[in-house]
């Protein structure tokens, strides 16, 4: 999970970590906005959830799956990425989805500066 280390943003506000003894419950009490929960650490498990409004939506096997699916709940119900991660998620929409934002004129020059770089 560079991608937030390289923005400067928090890597556990992108996707929330839980021990692999967690229950549904505990997964399901972050926030209210989308989000990926972990059972156990990103780099090795290989269970995700989509999490939307403390409820478990989908259950994914694929990190970037669960990226993904985080990505298109924002766009569904036209909701704002977290100020937390909103570069990291602008990144993703963008350059990996290839999927332009009615905003983009007004990115954070951090972004802009990555998005530049890694062409």
């Amino acid at each position: 999970m560079m991608l937030p280390l390289l923005l400067g943003e928090e890597s556990l506000s992108f996707v929330q970590e839980y021990p692999e003894s967690a229950s549904l419950e505990d997964v399901t009490s972050g926030p209210v906005t989308p989000y990926v929960a972990a059972v156990g650490p990103v780099q090795t498990t290989s269970l995700f959830y989509l999490i939307i409004v403390n409820k478990k939506v989908l259950s994914v096997y694929e990190f970037i799956d669960a990226i993904a699916l985080s990505i298109m709940s924002f766009y569904i119900f036209w909701l704002q990425y977290p100020k937390t991660s909103y570069c990291t998620y602008k990144y993703i929409q963008m350059e990996i989805l290839k999927r332009p934002g009615v905003e983009d004129g007004h990115l954070p020059t951090k972004l802009l500066t990555l998005m530049k770089n890694s062409q």
